[in-house]
């Protein structure tokens, strides 16, 4: 997937729109090769081809480089990454310690100037796996009677990085059909306002998965108590 944007560039009183031919990058851009499921405890290795690439290693006017976004790493630590030999089309990425958001790898390859963030991209979205926390809980009456306005909701730990602008993963849930009619829904699905359709019984149970690669299954799910 390649991703092109325009640079503006204010000048005086005037709006000048900046468009330079991008001659240090190629025509298509192909895929991030790696598996779009972060494991919380391992590292993924991402790459791109590197005989797409590589003509443009020795090209002083131009600019190759990883970037990270959300709740990843490379596994250094760091966030940015240059190219600068064939053995960095390849890189190690991990889940930052204790995140569970979602995270983006994007390459970009283009002009070597301050408008690099311009450059033609591919980018890829990967998302986490695991287990919830023993801390976990879901806040909210375990006890009502029928017609009884309700709030449930978890801790918010999948949009901790929505200033990354990139998109966050978000919450499944799952209770009887027959229990609770939706009123409301928070915008990351952390949080429900429902309406009791009829009292609550024992058997009756409720489960959240946190995140796309854990939905459906119950070993991951986090379930009322």
């Amino acid at each position: 997937m390649q991703k092109r944007l325009l640079c503006f560039a204010v000048v005086l009183a005037s709006v000048a729109v900046s468009v330079s031919a991008q001659r240090h990058s190629p025509q298509r851009f192909p895929n991030i090769s790696g598996s779009d499921c972060v494991y919380m405890t391992s590292a993924n290795t991402y790459s791109v081809p590197a005989d797409t690439f590589l003509q443009y290693i020795n090209d002083g006017a131009n600019s190759m480089r990883w970037q990270l976004w959300g709740d990843i790493e490379f596994t250094d630590g760091t966030m940015s990454r240059r190219v600068t030999s064939a053995a960095d089309f390849s890189v190690s990425v991990r889940s930052k310690v204790g995140k569970y958001g979602k995270g983006r790898i994007q390459f970009f390859c283009g002009d070597d100037d301050e408008r690099w963030p311009c450059n033609p991209s591919t980018i890829l979205d990967v998302y986490k796996s695991f287990r919830p926390d023993t801390s976990f809980t879901i806040a909210g009456l375990g006890c009502f009677k029928e017609g009884d306005t309700l709030v449930y909701s978890v801790d918010p730990i999948l949009t901790t990085n929505i200033n990354s602008c990139i998109g966050f993963d978000n919450y499944s849930w799952q209770y009887p059909q027959d229990l609770f009619e939706i009123l409301y829904t928070s915008g990351d699905s952390s949080a429900y306002t429902v309406r009791a359709m009829r009292e609550a019984k024992l058997s009756d149970e409720m489960f959240v998965w946190f995140g796309r690669k854990n939905r459906g299954d119950r070993a991951k799910a986090l379930r009322s108590r």
